[in-house]
C-alpha cells in the first residue's frame, strides 16, 4: 500500500466522503452544547440551594448564639437585678446589642418559679431576619435555664 500523501489526500479516502473527517459537525456541537447547558443549570441549582441553606444555617447559629450570650449574662448578674433583664422584642445586631436595623429579635422572660426555693426560669428568644422576604422567622431558636440562689442564701447565713 502505498503511504505516501499525493495532493493532500490520504490513502485510502474517497473524495467527496465523510469518512476520515477529523472534524465536528454542527449537529454534534449543537448536542454538546446542549448536554453541557442541562449540567451547568443542574450544578447552578444545587450552588443556588446549598447557598441558601448556609445563609440559612449562619442566621439560625447566630441566633443560638446570642440566647446563650443573654443566658451567660443572666447567670452573671445578682440574683435581685434578674428581673430587669426581662425585655420583649428588642430588636439586636450580630453582638447583641439593641440596634433598630438589628437582624435579630430577642424576647426574655423571667419567671419567678413557686416552692421553698428562691428561683427564677429565664426563658430567651431569638428570631433571625429572613433576607429574602424581610421578616422575621416564625420560628425562635430558645434557649432556658433556671436560676438560684441558693449559694448566696447560704454565704449569708454562715
Amino acid at each position: 500500500m502505498d503511504t505516501q500523501n499525493r495532493g493532500g489526500v490520504c490513502p485510502g479516502w474517497k473524495k467527496g466522503s465523510i469518512q476520515g473527517h477529523d472534524g465536528f459537525t454542527v449537529v454534534e456541537v449543537m448536542v454538546g452544547v446542549f448536554l453541557l447547558a442541562i449540567f451547568m443549570a443542574g450544578a447552578l441549582g444545587l450552588l443556588s440551594q446549598t447557598m441558601r441553606t448556609h445563609s440559612l444555617v449562619r442566621d439560625r447559629t447566630g441566633a443560638t448564639n446570642l440566647a446563650w450570650s443573654r443566658i451567660e449574662r443572666a447567670s452573671n448578674l445578682e440574683f435581685s437585678a434578674l428581673q430587669d433583664l426581662a425585655e420583649a422584642d428588642i430588636r439586636i445586631n450580630r453582638s447583641g446589642l439593641p440596634d433598630d436595623q438589628g437582624e435579630y429579635l430577642r424576647s426574655t422572660t423571667v419567671t419567678p418559679l413557686s416552692g421553698a426555693l428562691n428561683a427564677v426560669q429565664i426563658r430567651v428568644e431569638v428570631r433571625h431576619l429572613d433576607r429574602r422576604s424581610g421578616e422575621f422567622s416564625s420560628s425562635p431558636e430558645v434557649i432556658e435555664t433556671i436560676l438560684t440562689n441558693i449559694l448566696r442564701i447560704a454565704e449569708e447565713g454562715s
